[in-house]
């Protein structure tokens, strides 16, 4: 047992340089190397944030003060590794109109055999405004990136107006950024190719109909070979509705029941 040299207190065990665990964690800075500092950034358009690490491409829903945005703000501090461990991290609370956040973080590390320092440290970090790339599509003529066009054409559309009642009841317009009115039908628009995908086995899914695909060419990249398209799915629903009298000539053509 020995005095530690600082404070006095008696160390029983290994002496760490003669100081106490108390003393040692005085002298210790194990925040060392970690921003105090940072930015995340918001679309002031949509107000999502970008999450770090996704190329600034990928933009997330977050409330204020949520896990969401405070899992976005611990990826933008530096300096958070594995050698010291996240023990508790909270908000502390700044003004809702407020262009700055700050996180309270409280960090452990193994400074010597036996001894594990434990400290808090308060981040801030600035809200900058910056545009989501769906936003910035918003105000060109490049809204979207696949077209569903589902026409019927006949006497009456009572499979059309059905259709959009199973649309309605189904939730599939969920992902549709805009829809158009049409003499024989209806265009829906959709910023990716998979959802509108998704909605045409939908529609083959409630009604017969045959389509057909195309697509044009609207920007080529020749630094990385990348082309990007513009796809349109024409949708042609059966004239014929569902109580309707249908006049077969004789004798019945084969397979036709």
């Amino acid at each position: 047992m020995v005095l530690c040299c600082i404070c006095g207190v008696q160390v029983t065990g290994t002496s760490h340089g003669g100081r106490c665990a108390q003393c040692l964690q005085k002298e210790v800075d194990i925040t060392e190397g970690i921003s105090r500092h940072s930015i995340v950034y918001q679309c002031g358009s949509c107000g999502k944030w970008q999450r770090p690490g996704g190329g600034g491409t990928v933009y997330v829903p977050a409330e204020r003060e949520s896990r969401e945005l405070l899992a976005i703000c611990l990826k933008s501090i530096k300096g958070i590794s594995k050698e010291r461990s996240l023990v508790e991290a909270g908000f502390i609370w700044t003004e809702p109109h407020s262009k700055e956040l700050k996180v309270k973080v409280t960090l452990q590390k193994e400074v010597m055999a036996g001894i594990v320092v434990q400290q808090v440290m308060t981040c801030e970090l600035r809200v900058n405004g910056l545009q989501c790339s769906v936003c910035k599509k918003s105000f060109t003529r490049h809204t979207w990136e696949s077209n569903v066009q589902v026409r019927q054409r006949g006497d009456n559309h009572r499979t059309l107006l059905n259709l959009e009642q199973l649309v309605l009841r189904h939730q599939a317009h969920t992902q549709l950024i805009k829809v158009a009115g049409t003499k024989e039908g209806m265009d829906f628009f959709f910023t990716k190719e998979r959802d509108a995908q998704a909605f045409v086995s939908f529609v083959k899914g409630v009604a017969v109909v045959r389509h057909h695909e195309s697509k044009h060419l609207v920007s080529t990249n020749v630094h990385n070979n990348t082309q990007r398209f513009k796809r349109t799915t024409c949708i042609e629903i059966c004239p014929v509705c569902r109580d309707d009298l249908v006049f077969l000539p004789p004798p019945p053509p084969p397979g036709r029941g």
